[in-house]
């Protein structure tokens, strides 16, 4: 966190990290998910490697298919994204308890487009594609068709979450520096998060 607001380290994970497992959290099985299938009531036929012309067919009650990126490439950041009303002299916790759970501290950034600005001046200058937008939550458990990495299961929906997507050619972290954010960025603690208020100084006499 020190290192983020003293340095404007920005730490981007490669996208397969975090479709290691499920926990509603962190991690995500669906990440790297770009066509989904959902079936009830059908027919299963499965053809075996060793009979290739033999069929077996199975009743299945719900089939789930899922078409994967097989080697994927590239990066993510995400931050959390709310809206506060400027006319308001306080604002009460727009903040999910379960945010305790990336960790004992987070970092609020309290002048987005100069923090995004300092991002996407970097990545112009060297080259590096990018795409950046605010997730869609959906149930997928039945759903059926395409799907992209900025759509999500809805039990994801809590995060409010804002993702940049780097589009460079490799599976390892992508780790870069936009200066010094003491202007526009403090930390503070997790605990309690659900409960803070926040209070506009400019509108309190």
């Amino acid at each position: 966190m020190t290192d983020l607001v003293k340095n404007g380290t920005i730490y981007c994970k490669p996208i397969s990290f975090f479709a290691q497992k499920d926990d509603s959290c962190r991690f995500d099985k669906n990440e790297l998910v770009v066509e989904m299938q959902y079936h009830e009531d059908s027919l299963l036929h499965l053809i075996p490697l060793d009979e290739p012309n033999k069929i077996v067919t199975l009743n299945a009650s719900q089939i789930r298919h899922r078409k994967i990126i097989a080697n994927p490439t590239g990066n993510l950041y995400c931050m959390f994204l709310t809206t506060i009303d400027p006319s308001l002299p306080i604002l009460h916790s727009p903040f999910d308890a379960r945010l305790k759970e990336f960790g004992s501290h987070c970092v609020s950034i309290h002048d987005g487009d100069k923090f995004f600005n300092r991002i996407f001046d970097h990545l112009t200058k060297n080259r590096v594609e990018y795409s950046c937008d605010e997730v869609t939550y959906r149930d997928l458990s039945k759903f059926s068709g395409e799907k992209n990495m900025f759509t999500k299961d809805l039990a994801y929906g809590w995060q409010k979450e804002w993702r940049l997507i780097l589009h460079t050619e490799i599976n390892e972290p992508y780790i870069f520096q936009i200066g010094n954010l003491e202007d526009i960025a403090y930390i503070f603690d997790t605990k309690g998060i659900e409960d803070k208020v926040f209070v506009n100084a400019a509108l309190i006499k």
